[in-house]
């Protein structure tokens, strides 16, 4: 069964940033999603189209907003490190949030969360986190940009995150 999520997309001018700093970060793995923030973190469904068209619903006549990123954290599971941007805290963003849970529910088992954040590296060996969160601080990588649609993108066993469909708001 494939494995779908919602992110929203960062401009094209901060991701080209984005990709620069990660790469100033030498992580052992780069993300492999550019620059966005999950709206709904990974799930899994069995029936793409009725998946889309529910997130389709959940965006009519939803209004365009604004995210922020705050300063770098650092999250560590030991061995490996990954480092983030978390976003401000913006209550329409949760809004989205809610409207897409209750949307997709019908046709998702589970639905998890996640805090909203930009990913800069994962992967990161313990022995290298303080030089790459140097490179972040250094960077002085702070973005925002306002959102006015959405994606849904799906991923395969053994192959990239792939983009199914995109979702503007305010439209039917």
């Amino acid at each position: 069964m494939p494995t779908f999520a919602v992110v929203a997309f960062g401009p094209p001018s901060q991701a080209e940033d984005l990709r620069k700093l990660r790469a100033a970060c030498h992580s052992d793995e780069r993300p492999t999603i550019d620059m966005h923030v999950t709206v709904q973190p990974p799930f899994d469904a069995s029936e793409p189209r009725d998946l889309a068209i529910a997130v389709g619903r959940a965006v009519v006549s939803f209004p365009a907003f604004s995210l922020r990123t705050e300063a770098a954290e650092v999250i560590s599971d030991g061995e490996y490190s990954t480092i983030i941007l978390p976003i401000e805290e913006c209550p329409p963003f949760e809004d989205l949030r809610g409207r897409l849970a209750r949307a997709v529910a019908p046709v998702v088992a589970t639905l998890g969360t996640a805090r909203g954040r930009v990913t800069i590296a994962t992967r990161i060996p313990r022995d290298r986190v303080d030089e790459a969160l140097r490179a972040v601080t250094g960077w002085r990588a702070n973005y925002s940009w306002i959102v006015r649609d959405i994606d849904l993108i799906e991923k395969r066993e053994g192959a990239p995150w792939q983009f199914i469909e995109r979702f503007s708001f305010g439209r039917p």
